[in-house]
């Protein structure tokens, strides 16, 4: 009989691994099938940002919540929660609505979990994006960079600690899409569930798979809402550099670093970028090329004789937009 036992929880615990490996497999793909591999995405960024992406060569993964507009990652948690209470009026399964309602919950205090998030843009001069992230106000629109990283190289960035590739995500802007992408995986963890309901009906075997499958889920949405974005904001053709810590806060914390802008402090992550990730450089329109392209060289120039390693230079070129 207890070999009976041993034998059904290794299954059982076999199982609950495939279907974390699954999760993973699914929320780890970088989006790039319809894209070359030299696929380039940009990074908006003020002078100060480009200097210490340049020194350090990392790129900065911002603390979710205190992205420049707080309300995109509650967009998509929003617009989960919203679809978990509609899957759970419209069950008839007890165990179903009891998993969803769990999941609900969990999300509820989504503020407190941490998410660490880098943006990124397909076009390298955009209007909204000098506004948005290269300067505050109108005199400061133009008055910054847009850094141009290879996408194939960027997802071989590392986190100190991290064993897992960087999920490099193409933020969904339709809404239907979002619904549906939410919709399929919720459907999918229920079928598991079901499943290990029939093969496992004893009470201590669903002590252990019930909370599993819920932070399986729970997992998941999380991921996906921080690639959700409304529709308003399509142009953008944004992409987004998304971690999420999965290790003791011990650990964790101490490698959490600090800034500070607009009188806030936000917390950061640095991320080593695989060189040469940075493949392009586009001068805001308030900003002197040839001086940067200088200054630029003289960085580049100094590191490859601290390094030993030849970093090549990425290309520079003035915005197109006039802001007169």
């Amino acid at each position: 009989m207890l070999d009976s036992l041993t034998e059904r929880i290794s299954r059982l615990e076999q199982e609950i691994k495939e279907y974390f490996s699954r999760i993973e497999n699914i929320s780890s793909l970088l989006d790039i099938n319809d894209f070359p591999k030299d696929k380039i995405i940009y990074h908006y960024t003020s002078a100060t940002g480009l200097l210490g992406i340049l020194q350090s060569q990392t790129i900065w993964a911002t603390e979710a919540s205190y992205l420049n507009d707080s309300q995109e990652i509650k967009y998509g948690i929003d617009l989960a929660r919203a679809e978990l209470d509609q899957l759970s009026k419209q069950s008839n399964s007890k165990d179903h609505k009891k998993l969803v309602d769990e999941v609900a919950k969990n999300l509820s205090t989504f503020s407190k979990s941490a998410i660490y998030v880098s943006c990124f843009c397909e076009d390298g001069d955009l209007l909204s994006q000098w506004k948005g992230y290269s300067g505050k106000g109108y005199s400061g629109i133009g008055a910054g960079f847009s850094i141009g990283l290879n996408i194939d190289q960027l997802s071989k960035s590392r986190y100190e600690l991290s064993t897992f590739p960087i999920r490099i995500k193409k933020v969904v802007y339709d809404n239907e899409i979002q619904k549906k992408i939410l919709w399929d995986e919720c459907n999918a963890t229920l079928g598991y569930f079901d499943a290990w309901l029939e093969k496992y009906p004893n009470e201590d075997d669903v002590s252990i798979f019930f909370p599993a499958a819920v932070a399986g889920l729970t997992e998941y949405i999380k991921l996906q809402s921080a690639r959700f974005k409304a529709s308003t904001f399509h142009e953008e053709n944004e992409w987004r550099f998304i971690y999420v810590p999965s290790l003791p806060d011990a650990k964790y914390q101490k490698l959490i670093k600090f800034r500070t802008e607009d009188d806030r402090i936000i917390p950061y992550l640095e991320f080593q970028l695989q060189l040469p990730a940075i493949s392009r450089i586009v001068c805001g329109s308030k900003i002197d090329l040839e001086s940067s392209k200088k200054a630029i060289d003289l960085i580049y120039n100094r590191a490859s004789s601290f390094n030993g390693v030849i970093i090549p230079l990425p290309q520079m070129s003035a915005s197109k937009i006039s802001l007169q």
